[in-house]
């Protein structure tokens, strides 16, 4: 009964509706974390809503039955966030709108604005990319319930619209654009053939790219794979070709470095906010890690 009541609830006309709880979500709950969170932190502690809570197409996307409320949280003190992080899930098991949690540091927080603002709308079509790869392999899976089922189909759906897509063939094409904002005429410069084939699996992107000397598109893959975390591929020969690239092309380098730097951040605070910690998480990190110190010309 839950279900299409909430799919009743998710048309457009509710949308005032949807749009007066994620205000309450944003100001009021978050005020509310602030007290509750602060009072179990030795030192000052920042709270802030994240991903859809704020994001400017939230209009169409967020929904009270199909939106979480992700959370973020400052801390002066690293000691501080096991407190924080425990006390969280305990309101959580009340409030079952609260999402994710992130956790960082003050410092960190002013790094992340800046990169948001410097490259934050390629990051968000890479992520979204991301989530589209992601939500793909999920529903072929068979154990998908009808309501997550539904809510992937949703997201799927506002991601088209929020980019303009016409189909999910498109994304390569529309980052290779907004690359080109940053890049200019050094895309045309790079290379439009190799001489090996490979296959191998991006998680940043998370999807399986495959390469050969006939691939269409190539240059487009070529550039995607140059700018995009992590510094090694996993395959020898295009590891090798992709440092020749960003070695070459220091606009290439310095987007890498900026992306890779970002998402270092965003995974960081991920991980100290997880309520379990999981084998990917370190071996996740230390690749994004080995990113910032490659990254930078000898």
């Amino acid at each position: 009964m839950f279900l299409p009541l909430a799919i009743f609830f998710d048309a457009s006309c509710f949308a005032p509706v949807h749009q007066f709880v994620r205000f309450l979500y944003a100001n009021v709950v978050c005020s509310f974390l602030q007290f509750s969170l602060q009072r179990k932190a030795g030192n000052r502690i920042k709270i802030f809503p994240r991903r859809s809570s704020t994001e400017k197409a939230s209009a169409r996307t967020f929904s009270l039955f199909f939106s979480d409320l992700d959370i973020g949280v400052c801390v002066e003190q690293e000691q501080d966030i096991a407190s924080i992080r425990n006390h969280f899930y305990q309101l959580k098991r009340c409030l079952l709108f609260l999402g994710e949690l992130e956790v960082f540091t003050f410092q960190e927080l002013e790094e992340l604005k800046l990169l948001e603002n410097d490259i934050g709308e390629l990051y968000q079509f890479l992520r979204d990319m991301r989530k589209i790869g992601w939500i793909k392999g999920q529903l072929k899976t068979q154990k998908r319930n009808p309501y997550h089922r539904y809510k992937d189909h949703r997201a799927l759906k506002n991601i088209k619209r929020k980019w303009s897509l016409r189909s999910f063939h498109q994304p390569v094409l529309q980052a290779t654009k907004l690359l080109k904002k940053y890049l200019g005429n050094t895309v045309g410069q790079l290379p439009r053939s190799c001489d090996f084939s490979c296959s191998v699996f991006c998680p940043y992107l998370f999807l399986r790219v495959s390469l050969s000397p006939r691939k269409p598109q190539l240059q487009d893959w070529l550039l995607l794979l140059s700018c995009t975390p992590t510094w090694e591929r996993g395959d020898a020969q295009l590891d090798e070709f992709i440092c020749t690239i960003r070695k070459n092309y220091d606009g290439i380098r310095v987007i890498f470095e900026k992306l890779n730097r970002l998402e270092f951040l965003v995974a960081t605070a991920f991980v100290r906010g997880a309520k379990e910690q999981e084998q990917w998480h370190p071996s996740w990190l230390n690749q994004l890690s080995v990113g910032i110190s490659a990254g930078r010309p000898k």
